[in-house]
């Protein structure tokens, strides 16, 4: 019998972070990130408490929060969001909301823009028109895995792209400012 305490600090020590980084790339930075990494540990955990060994536990500990993050795409796929549900007093909406849902919209499609050519795509058809991977995949003549790979690797730069623009536009506003 082994202590499964120290095991599992170690475990979270080595990966928590790690973990948190990729399932925000992947999944864009949402509430439900830290949720899953927490489930993923507590899985490990209770397989520590089943005394059963684990050889490789990063190896082990990805493959459980790969399957976690499987698990909540085909979740959020088949559930309609929060939003949907809860009527709203006035179905409507503002103009100035529409305004700037408008601006909003124009101004991201303007950073997908700025994306390679197949990312944007793939992004724009997943995102904006709601199609499948495989929808996807037979539009730009592309695999399955590869049509996730490129979404993941556009959510990425795309984030890095409105994190400069935010930086730019912090500048402009201290600038005008101080001018």
């Amino acid at each position: 019998m082994f202590e499964k305490q120290p095991v599992l600090e170690e475990i979270i020590r080595l990966t928590g972070p790690e973990a948190v980084k990729r399932t925000n790339e992947i999944l864009g930075e949402c509430a439900e990130t830290e949720d899953i990494v927490q489930e993923a540990f507590i899985k490990v955990y209770k397989r520590l408490l089943r005394d059963e060994c684990i050889r490789h536990p990063r190896t082990y500990f990805f493959r459980v929060l790969k399957n976690l993050y499987a698990d909540y795409r085909r979740q959020s796929r088949i559930t309609a969001p929060d939003s949907v549900l809860t009527p709203r007093s006035d179905p409507a909406p503002s103009p100035r909301e529409r305004m700037i849902e408008a601006e909003e919209e124009g101004y991201l499609r303007h950073c997908v823009d700025r994306l390679p050519l197949n990312q944007g795509k793939a992004l724009i058809l997943y995102h904006f028109e709601r199609k499948t991977y495989r929808e996807i995949a037979r539009e730009i003549g592309k695999t399955e895995k590869a049509v996730e790979c490129l979404l993941a690797k556009a959510r990425k730069r795309l984030r890095k792209i409105l994190e400069k623009e935010r930086v730019l536009a912090e500048v402009w506003r201290l600038l005008d400012k101080v001018l």
